[in-house]
């Protein structure tokens, strides 16, 4: 009897979640970018999205031995690699984007007398603060973008849209 494909119930949110936080990472006008809601929003968004990212991660986990030695098996390789990837990214952001919001909101004042958190605290205002958050939104998004198109291709084949039919071509012929 196969196991219950419950992946795609939980890898939705996170795609959305962190397409949208990757998409403001590249905006950059500055009238927006002063805006204190920004930040919390972004936060918010890389959080929550790592979070359940990590959820969507381990129901594909349990899924993963069901391709091996298919012809697909490549394909769930790739996949769970550029997740890992994904999640290794904005896993990172999401300690930047905490250790800013502590420190913004005042909580926790015995972590401000931590070297580790003031080094977080600093690194993490030099990506998320900076032009170079739009590299990281870039990454992110091209990110998000091959794990999807794989994920596609797993699930219904590498001509479900021209997208997936690209990256099939380019990666796997």
């Amino acid at each position: 009897m196969a196991p219950l494909n419950i992946h795609p119930l939980f890898v939705h949110f996170p795609v959305a979640l962190l397409t949208l936080a990757a998409l403001l990472e590249l905006v950059r006008f500055q009238r927006l970018l002063q805006r204190s809601y920004l930040f919390y929003t972004k936060a918010f968004l890389v959080i929550t999205g790592t979070i359940t990212g990590f959820a969507a991660f381990q129901t594909g986990e349990l899924l993963e031995h069901l391709y091996d030695g298919t012809s697909t098996a490549r394909v769930v390789e790739l996949h769970a690699t550029l997740a890992s990837a994904t999640l290794a990214l904005f896993g990172i952001l999401s300690v930047f984007y905490i250790t800013q919001w502590l420190e913004r909101e005042q909580l926790l004042p015995r972590l401000r007398h931590m070297q580790l958190f003031r080094m977080l605290h600093a690194l993490g205002q030099r990506v998320t603060g900076t032009s170079f958050a739009y590299l990281t939104g870039a990454a992110g998004l091209l990110l998000i973008t091959l794990t999807g198109a794989l994920g596609g291709i797993i699930a219904y084949g590498p001509d479900i849209d021209p997208v997936a039919s690209f990256v099939y071509r380019l990666l796997f012929r």
